[in-house]
């Protein structure tokens, strides 16, 4: 109980409630966590030339999340996506004013799930100041949507979102989740390193990845510094590290190859040290178009 009392989130709450000048009574929570992951589903029954609708669809979609709930009864799902949905053999929309005879209907969905402890914690954290959450959503999902839809990207993309002791990969055809991952570590892992290799205290070693980070996205070069060589080695080794935890066990990317045109974004306050191809990969990359 005495842990919750210093928790940065309350200042958050208090500026976003002044800033209002109103109090919060419910939120809708945008979170990324290591402990978020992605399960594929899929579900199939035979209706015998019935005529179906939207709430035979709707039925199937929530004996899957019952399925799911039951047997991860430590995790809560965050998002139910919609992958596809095959009506004697045929694909369709999923659509209000769906109504079709159909013999066999089989559902694909993904789940994008999260440890239940975690949002127990944050539901207790947020009625300390007696909000409620109303909904929590998968940030790196939501973000890297976003990004689709706004600036119509087709095809294959990947975003990787570097936070501060977390990095998340998320793959994409279109508009539709392939795959989601994430690992524990992040921006403050590149910190520490810097603070281990340059003898700095974490505050100065935090300070000049800062400082790398706005040189390098400015007009300034600092390459043939030697110190400033040696930080960059640091940043980019560990970056790239981080990257190749993230596809490691990536079944998805065993369907692509140099023709797939795969690019891949990144977001997130850690990516503000790269700059263009600057990272390198072996063969095993070589699916990746472009960063």
């Amino acid at each position: 109980e005495d842990t919750l009392k210093d928790q940065p989130i309350f200042d958050l709450i208090t500026k976003a409630e002044n800033d209002l000048n109103k109090h919060l009574n419910e939120i809708t929570l945008l979170i990324d966590s290591p402990t978020i992951y992605s399960l594929d589903f899929s579900i199939q029954k035979i209706f015998d030339k019935k005529i179906i609708t939207k709430t035979e669809i709707d039925y199937l979609i929530n004996d899957c999340e019952n399925i799911i709930k039951i047997n991860n009864i430590d995790k809560e799902i965050l998002h139910t996506l919609k992958h596809q949905i095959i009506i004697d053999d045929k694909e369709n929309e999923y659509k209000n004013d769906i109504t079709i005879e159909a013999h066999k209907v089989t559902i694909d969905l993904k789940f994008i799930l999260i440890e239940k402890k975690l949002c127990d914690i944050l539901k207790k954290l947020f009625l300390k100041k007696h909000i409620t959450i109303k909904n929590i959503f998968c940030t790196s999902y939501i973000k890297s949507l976003e990004i689709i839809n706004k600036n119509e990207i087709k095809g294959y993309s990947s975003f990787i979102d570097i936070g501060l002791k977390k990095s998340s990969l998320s793959i994409f055809k279109d508009n539709k989740l392939l795959y989601l991952n994430n690992t524990f570590v992040g921006g403050d892992h590149v910190t520490k390193d810097i603070s281990k290799v340059l003898k700095l205290d974490y505050r100065k070693a935090e300070s000049e990845k800062f400082k790398f980070s706005k040189y390098n996205n400015s007009e300034v070069n600092l390459i043939n510094n030697t110190d400033n060589e040696l930080l960059r080695k640091i940043i980019y080794s560990r970056l790239e590290e981080i990257i190749e935890l993230l596809f490691l066990d990536c079944p998805v990317k065993n369907n692509f190859d140099p023709l797939s045109n795969l690019k891949l974004y990144f977001i997130g306050n850690g990516s503000k040290v790269l700059n263009d191809n600057l990272l390198s990969f072996g063969k095993e990359f070589n699916f990746i178009k472009e960063m």
